[in-house]
């Protein structure tokens, strides 16, 4: 019975961990710069088309953080000037971040396992961010003009080590 004891209090010492950790790893990513575009100075083309003409505006941001990808990016109080929409894409990992958390509170090894799997989706998407920017009036799919920023890379850090610590709960349970 001590044994049984001592691995309940293991698992949900885990899980608290797994519940810190993963909300640092939210809020990390949501307010360090997530994304940070690489170049804007190319005066014609491609960029021009993608972007509709608010480069001027876009200089300014080449830093954008988790929470500006996400939600969006509205300039100017009288006019505004959309520059960033909404992108349920880049809302998926941070879902998938809760969710695999949460999979990993009941003690049913399945359960924790699909919540694992969750989490290494979630590590995989924080990877993959710049190609989920939108800007206003244009599509995804510009992302070898962005690269990850440091929100993204510790957001995708916080995930694995998540995953990790879910795959120990299981085994261990």
């Amino acid at each position: 019975m001590a044994k049984s004891k001592k691995n309940s209090q293991l698992a949900m010492y885990m899980t608290i961990a797994m519940l810190v950790i993963g909300v640092l790893g939210i809020i990390l990513f949501l307010f360090l710069t997530a994304v940070t575009i690489k170049s804007v100075d190319t005066g014609s083309g491609w960029f021009d088309d993608i972007f509709n003409g608010i480069q001027d505006s876009i200089r300014e941001y080449t830093d954008i953080t988790g929470m500006q990808m996400v939600f969006g990016l509205t300039e100017g109080d009288t006019i505004k000037l959309e520059i960033l929409d909404f992108s349920f894409v880049a809302l998926i990992p941070l879902i998938l971040v809760f969710a695999g958390i949460i999979l990993n509170v009941p003690k049913s090894k399945l359960l924790g396992l699909i919540g694992v799997v969750c989490l290494v989706a979630a590590a995989i998407m924080f990877a993959l961010t710049p190609n989920f920017v939108i800007f206003h009036g244009a599509d995804m799919g510009a992302g070898d003009a962005y690269t990850a920023g440091i929100g993204s890379y510790m957001a995708l850090g916080c995930s694995a080590l998540c995953a990790l610590i879910g795959v120990v709960r299981v085994l261990k349970v």
